[in-house]
């Protein structure tokens, strides 16, 4: 039975499992893929304070996954990197989760996808009620909603495009997910890239003997 090492055993630094068989061929060959639902605010200081990028991607590792999804910008809206352009998540303290993540899959050569969070963004729908989608009749019914919206079509588009432009600037991975809007991912992919990737289908079923 494997169990995540507590902070400062060193347990974390064991070998890889399986490294020298991790799929070469990207994005086909890699179906065992992960994304943990990292939601998380910085309103209480405890609040992803502990976090050990070491253990995470070792008992990820462990699992025999071949590509981990990481929160580089959740709907919370914080930047899970040290940004020079956005919110930073306060309990960090310095740190930077996403790139500590993206160090330790690299080591064990495990494939990344990073996350970032469109138009839904609570931190910008907070400091920027302009930014804000809100019904023509004037209901707020979008308060309602756990993520404030906020619209491409305000200053929130360079904002984004200048958060998007530092993270795929200064790390490296092997693909990257806009969560949620089609239209503004289009719209931002254009802005990024001279040409919007091509989605690349995958042929092979086998995965569906994964159970």
């Amino acid at each position: 039975m494997w169990l995540p090492a507590q902070p400062g055993t060193g347990a974390a630094e064991d070998k890889p499992v399986a490294a020298e068989s991790r799929p070469l061929k990207w994005p086909a060959d890699a179906r065992r893929r992960l994304l943990v639902d990292t939601h998380v605010p910085d309103w209480d200081p405890q609040l992803l304070a502990r976090f050990n990028a070491a253990d995470y991607v070792a008992t990820i590792d462990a699992s025999g996954f071949q590509c981990v999804m990481q929160y580089a910008k959740s709907h919370v809206g914080l930047c899970l990197w040290q940004s020079k352009v956005g919110p930073v998540h306060a309990n960090m303290k310095g740190r930077d989760y996403f790139g500590e993540v993206m160090t330790e899959c690299q080591r064990r050569k495990l494939r990344t996808v990073a996350y970032y969070s469109l138009i839904y963004d609570i931190w910008a729908f907070d400091h920027h009620p302009d930014w804000r989608i809100l019904p023509e009749d004037g209901t707020q019914q979008f308060f309602e909603r756990r993520p404030g919206v906020v619209c491409p079509n305000s200053p929130y588009r360079e904002q984004a495009l200048a958060e998007l432009r530092e993270l795929t600037g200064n790390y490296e991975f092997d693909g990257i997910f806009l969560d949620y809007d089609v239209l503004a991912t289009t719209l931002l992919l254009r802005s990024l890239f001279r040409a919007i990737p091509q989605r690349a289908p995958c042929r092979n079923t086998s995965y569906r003997k994964l159970g």
